[in-house]
């Protein structure tokens, strides 16, 4: 995927002025019948302009904090400030949602029937004529929508329909935007696109996104700073240095895609790369032989050709490993001991 790397640059040092936007303490929600928290956050708060990204497994709570910063779920506790100002408890409101914060779905709640010019032109209707067809106008640039506007809504594929959901939502004058796993089940030439738009609302709007993702390995493309989850709570909240991000925590090393990353008592062989629990071991540094540590018993998911070299990847106790192989592949079968020699 290609994006221009001087805006990504510009943009991450705009940053560094940062407004808080959007303030959270103390926040919990909770259910009947379940004893665990599924949201138990004591303090965060998201920067005007910024990206938060924020990965985690299924059942993390991302979803629900997303539904609770945009006012569709009332929290069982804890308070929410805008733009310095607390907000109104969702049981103390008419209507759910907060002004200024948008939401966009997995699945945008969407007319099947209307073309895309048709929901532009409703979502516009509330401005006087010239400021509507100026809107709208715009809207249809920064979204990339102009070859859709013909087409009904019920036959665009998942990322068009995020991107009109988008313009919609930045037609309610929205200065952060949610977003729910936007990237599943996009193809690369679309997400591509998807992540342009994404980046044009941060650099040219100021637009503030909160991003929430079972894959993390999105977040070097566009993320100021990554919290991972885990059972309702954040783990670990790291910012963007260096262009990159260095997560302290295996578990988050893990969440955002990185590989061959394992607990440094498994491989004390190998030198201390950092300060952290984990090390991180390429792949091409990494050989299938029958000697060196054994590490259990490796499931063999796939394999490919690279450069002259077969390259395996292994399912170990749930964990992924990517090894080099110098070995006749005929000689691996589906299921044995795996001995890696680093």
């Amino acid at each position: 995927m290609l994006v221009c790397g001087t805006r990504l640059q510009n943009h991450f040092h705009l940053l560094k002025k940062n407004i808080s936007l959007l303030e959270a303490k103390d926040l919990e929600y909770s259910v009947e019948n379940r004893k665990s928290k599924i949201i138990n956050i004591r303090k965060f708060n998201i920067s005007e302009g910024s990206c938060i990204f924020i990965p985690g497994k299924n059942g993390a709570g991302k979803s629900s904090l997303l539904g609770i910063l945009g006012g569709f779920l009332p929290p069982t506790n804890g308070d929410i400030f805008w733009k310095g100002q607390k907000i109104k408890p969702l049981k103390d409101r008419l209507v759910s949602g907060f002004e200024g914060i948008e939401m966009v779905k997995q699945e945008p709640d969407l007319n099947p029937f209307l073309t895309v010019e048709d929901q532009l032109t409703k979502a516009a209707r509330e401005f006087p004529g010239p400021k509507s067809k100026n809107l709208i106008r715009k809207t249809i640039s920064d979204c990339h929508l102009r070859g859709l506007l013909n087409q009904k809504t019920g036959s665009l594929s998942g990322g068009e329909k995020r991107r009109l959901a988008i313009g919609i939502a930045l037609m309610k004058n929205c200065s952060l935007l949610l977003l729910d796993e936007p990237f599943s089940d996009l193809d690369i030439e679309n997400k591509s696109l998807f992540v342009r738009v994404l980046l044009g609302l941060k650099t040219e709007r100021k637009i503030s996104l909160c991003i929430v993702s079972h894959d993390g390995s999105d977040a070097f493309w566009l993320a100021d700073e990554v919290w991972t989850m885990e059972k309702g709570k954040i783990l670990e909240r790291i910012k963007r240095e260096n262009e990159t991000f260095s997560p302290t925590l295996l578990q988050t090393a893990i969440l955002l895609g990185l590989k061959n990353c394992f607990d440094k008592k498994l491989f004390p062989m190998v030198g201390n790369q950092n300060s952290n629990s984990w090390i991180q071991i390429l792949p091409q540094n990494v050989n299938v032989e029958r000697i060196g540590p054994c590490i259990g018993e490796g499931t063999l998911l796939t394999h490919f050709q690279k450069d002259g070299f077969w390259f395996t990847i292994w399912n170990v106790n749930g964990q992924t490993i990517e090894a080099k192989n110098l070995k006749d592949l005929n000689s691996l079968s589906q299921k044995q001991e795996l001995f890696l020699k680093i």
